[in-house]
């Protein structure tokens, strides 16, 4: 079911950032094989090793090398120093998985609390909006919670969870724009210029 949805929500993500049919089919076939290393006694042995055995194996069975990047660079940024996806179809996936990870958490009640993120759910948002301003600048990040939860929270509904759908796009809502204000170039000064109080509190902190 996680492969159906990352492959919906990557083809949906595309369209809104308007790439084109050849990208979001190379997204959706990324999104389909993403996972298939983790079988692997390699990747068992050696987890950090996910993603570069899933390229390696989808080159070695004649996949498309633009497939078996989208495969490796899915999970970039691994950290705070690592790039993210380099080409826009393996960074339509990495968004869409890390968004239906969020999504799943907090929808039964796995979300962050003070200093305690088990899941790592602050650092796949962190990882979801820089890929996103890196390959779409920041007014892509700023769409985020109105635009690439709406496939997910639509299937909820379909099947009858219309108010945990929309209590988890509510926590979402409480998480993202934090973590995004803090990603986002400038936006800091902007809302440091609109306080009445920025002078005082400058003088405060000097």
């Amino acid at each position: 079911e996680k492969v159906d949805r990352v492959e919906l929500l990557a083809s949906s993500i595309g369209k809104m950032a308007g790439q084109p049919s050849s990208v979001l089919e190379v997204a959706r076939e990324g999104a389909r094989l993403a996972k298939c290393d983790l079988v692997a006694l390699m990747v068992g042995e050696f987890p950090e090793l996910q993603g570069e055995m899933g390229a390696a194996y989808a080159i070695e069975q004649k996949i498309a090398p633009a497939v078996a990047e989208v495969i490796r660079d899915h999970y970039r940024p691994k950290g705070a120093d690592d790039a993210t996806a380099t080409s826009p179809a393996a960074a339509l996936v990495a968004i869409a998985d890390r968004l239906d990870s969020l999504v799943g958490c907090f929808s039964i009640g796995l979300s962050p609390t003070g200093s305690a993120d088990p899941f790592g759910l602050r650092r796949a948002t962190l990882g979801i909006l820089r890929t996103i301003t890196g390959r779409f600048g920041p007014s892509g990040a700023r769409r985020l919670p109105r635009e690439e939860g709406r496939p997910r929270r639509e299937r909820s509904r379909g099947e009858g969870d219309g108010l945990r759908g929309r209590a988890t796009s509510r926590s979402l809502g409480r998480e993202v724009p934090g973590r995004r204000r803090a990603r986002l170039p400038g936006r800091r000064s902007r809302e440091a210029a609109r306080c009445p109080h920025a002078r005082r509190c400058a003088r405060r902190h000097r």
